[in-house]
């Protein structure tokens, strides 16, 4: 029951914290149960899903599968500066796989190697 509680804490939390995207979010939802929006593939023909490059414009979108979506949002936030939200990602993954105190003894050396992986998927920033 805990976990249920945090978890609607967390998604209530998120989206009062945004907004811009909960609309931008529910405006394609509306479209496409509407019919006025059709779904369409991604470029490499998997099953696409609705990605914003800004949310202020809810309905321009692009389609993309979960795997090149992933891959937009990365570079678009690498494009913006924005890797301190994947650096407490990857810390947290550690903590929490192998604890604390192990993160602390190595945590530079899989730091660099994790910058590195970042440069060569994303282009080489």
């Amino acid at each position: 029951m805990k976990k249920v509680k945090s978890l609607y804490k967390y998604t209530k939390t998120w989206r009062i914290r945004n907004l811009e995207k909960v609309k931008a979010h529910r405006a394609v939802f509306i479209e496409i149960r509407a019919k006025r929006l059709i779904p369409e593939n991604c470029f490499c023909g998997n099953i696409g899903q609705a990605h914003h490059d800004d949310y202020s414009k809810p309905l321009q979108i692009k389609w993309f599968c979960k795997n090149h979506h992933v891959e937009e949002d990365r570079v678009r936030k690498k494009r913006l500066g924005q890797n301190y939200f994947n650096d407490f990602v990857f810390a947290e993954r550690y903590i929490k796989e192998r604890g604390l105190e192990w993160f602390k003894k190595n945590h530079n050396e899989i730091y660099k190697t994790y910058q590195q992986s970042l440069r060569t998927k994303v282009g080489g920033y």
